[in-house]
């Protein structure tokens, strides 16, 4: 019996969720880097010129730093958008309220749970999260003097504190180490296809393969692709004029990810040369992805008759013949670099 079960499964959920988070990722040790180097010019500026809140402009060099270029410029503008606006709500609800601690109690709760519905049902939900956070925080520094100029200086310290982080960070993150949605798409289709390849490869040799993808894989995969693809074509004009061709090679990439969690476990009712074939189209496809060059399948692809194949294999041979045929009629808003790479055989 393993030592893990004398254990209770709370205990051995949580080990493996443990586990889990601390794992090598791709990306990760950039995304440390980045906000690293951010992290210590806020704490370098905020020491030497005195600018309080440095905690607060810590929280705001963490919550800046995204996975990708294009991620942390969108959240650092709304992030400054949201910050703007909530001091000037806070300055508003003090000069309201000012001599009424009751109304600006409820007022400034029944902005924050407006900011909090806000959150949800907006696409700039970010900038209500800041305006809820900067409202409730601002109260607590109302009690601490009777001059009202005072708390008007430090809600323009407020916004200095949050603002200028943001600013480095999104420097940094331009400039040092940046993380391009385009070569991340590039890397997790390249990683997906490894897996496809190395299933196919344990059907030739008999066995299924220990780490084959799980529906968690599969649904954690696609949604990964998709949210990769919507920012590389926010950041590359290339992916805005070719959007389909490059949504077609996602889901390309997701069908034989997805395929590859069902493939059988022997060679049973799969013509001879099938796998071996599909194993070199999957590396045709990686080739192309590298390079840009147009997708060809093998030969041995095209000319088998469908005899009672498993549903995973005729899946995967389905998913690289539609992608073959789709590769073979561009965009008529090419290039010419990319009309001649597919031009070529």
């Amino acid at each position: 019996m393993e030592a893990t079960g004398y254990f209770p499964q709370c205990l051995q959920r949580f080990a493996r969720f443990f586990v889990d988070e601390i794992r090598a990722q791709p990306g990760r040790a950039n995304v440390m880097l980045r906000c690293l180097l951010a992290s210590a010019i806020v704490i370098t500026v905020s020491m030497a010129l005195q600018v309080p809140f440095l905690a607060l402009s810590l929280l705001a060099v963490s919550y800046v730093t995204q996975s990708n270029v294009v991620k942390t410029r969108l959240i650092g503008v709304v992030f400054m958008v949201g910050v703007t606006l909530a001091v000037g709500v806070a300055i508003l609800v003090l000069e309201l309220t000012y001599d009424y601690p009751i109304l600006r109690i409820l007022l400034s709760a029944a902005l924050f749970l407006l900011s909090v519905y806000m959150m949800r049902v907006a696409k700039i939900g970010a900038a209500f999260f800041v305006v809820g956070i900067v409202v409730i925080y601002f109260q607590s520094f109302v009690d601490l003097t009777d001059q009202a100029e005072a708390l008007v200086r430090i809600a323009l310290w407020l916004w200095v504190a949050v603002n200028y982080p943001i600013a480095i960070t999104l420097l940094i993150n331009t400039v040092c180490l940046p993380a391009e949605p385009v070569r991340q798409l590039k890397d997790a289709m390249l990683g997906q296809l490894a897996e496809v390849d190395a299933g196919l490869a344990y059907i030739e040799g008999g066995a299924r393969g220990v780490g084959s993808p799980d529906a968690r894989d599969v649904e954690n995969g696609t949604l990964t692709l998709q949210r990769l693809l919507q920012f590389s074509t926010m950041r590359d004009a290339n992916y805005r004029r070719r959007q389909a061709f490059h949504l077609a090679r996602v889901a390309t990439v997701s069908r034989l990810y997805a395929a590859a969690a069902h493939l059988p476990e022997s060679t049973a009712n799969i013509p001879a040369g099938v796998p071996p074939a599909l194993g070199g189209a999957c590396e045709r496809f990686a080739h192309a992805i590298r390079t840009g060059e147009r997708f060809t399948v093998p030969e041995r692809l095209t000319n088998i008759v469908d005899l009672g194949m498993p549903g995973a294999v005729e899946e995967t041979r389905e998913a690289l013949l539609a992608f073959a045929s789709r590769s073979a009629a561009p965009d008529s808003t090419e290039t010419e670099q990319e009309k001649t790479a597919f031009s070529c055989p």
